[in-house]
């Protein structure tokens, strides 16, 4: 019967022995309802308790969304805007760190659609748009006049009120999605031409949305100067619709992509 034997190989001296010294264990942070570890935290804030599934997440919501996204206080307009928390978290796509890159008042279901009236006579017509100042915090909705004949003492800023007095404004039309397909409803974009040839006044506020986006996808956001959004009803391109958060996203991939 012949014998198993077994040889051992000494490893070369050239090869340095496995560092095992250096390893050390990490904790893993524990569910703020149940205790269990977890990876998992509140996409909307930095400093935030973790969670182990969507559901402690929803259980626990009343508590954390009193501290939830702490540069909400910077971006409410009244002091009334900092207590109305809502009483469960944002459902959809859009993420709680998205939602908090796009500047509050966000629009309600009961915004009122744009109204036409007969251009013999002064009207407004507004329609919300998505407004990135080139200095501003984030992005935001924005109530902006189009009528070429306003009523006197209307307080609704105009297209060219939202750009500096002497700027150049051009403007593009989005028609294709980052997967390349067509929009059903395509965005007009207006620019400041000088700011983006110039390469100068870098737009933080789609810096500040764009980085929402996974960091697998991500990519700096090279834009410059002011930009607002406006959505086009369908893609005659004929007549504006009011802006949504859902639209934001597409506007979001749009410049992260390709600006």
């Amino acid at each position: 019967m012949s014998t198993l034997s077994i040889t051992t190989i000494d490893p070369p001296k050239w090869l340095p022995s496995h560092p095992i010294e250096c390893l050390r264990i990490i904790e893993l942070p524990t569910c703020v309802i149940c205790g269990q570890p977890t990876r998992f935290y509140c996409g909307g804030c930095r400093d935030t308790p973790a969670f182990c599934t969507s559901a402690h997440f929803v259980a626990y919501w009343p508590m954390h969304s009193q501290t939830c996204d702490r540069n909400a206080a910077l971006f409410a307009e009244t002091p009334s805007d900092l207590n109305t928390a809502p009483s469960h978290p944002y459902s959809g796509l859009v993420s709680l760190r998205a939602r908090s890159a796009i500047q509050s008042p966000l629009p309600s279901p009961g915004f009122p659609s744009s109204r036409h009236v007969s251009a013999t006579q002064p009207y407004d017509r507004n329609v919300l748009a998505l407004y990135a100042k080139y200095d501003g915090l984030a992005c935001r909705f924005l109530t902006v006049n189009l009528s070429p004949n306003p009523v006197a003492g209307s307080t609704t800023v105009s297209l060219l009120d939202c750009f500096s007095r002497n700027a150049n404004v051009k403007s593009f039309v989005i028609r294709r999605g980052v997967t390349l397909g067509t929009l059903d409803s395509p965005f007009h974009v207006f620019y400041c031409s000088d700011s983006y040839e110039g390469r100068y006044n870098p737009n933080r506020a789609l810096a500040r949305l764009t980085s929402t986006l996974s960091i697998l996808s991500r990519r700096p956001c090279q834009w410059y100067g002011t930009v607002l959004v406006f959505k086009f009803r369908s893609d005659a391109c004929q007549q504006y619709i009011d802006m949504t958060v859902d639209d934001v996203l597409l506007v979001r991939d749009y410049f992260a992509y390709y600006a």
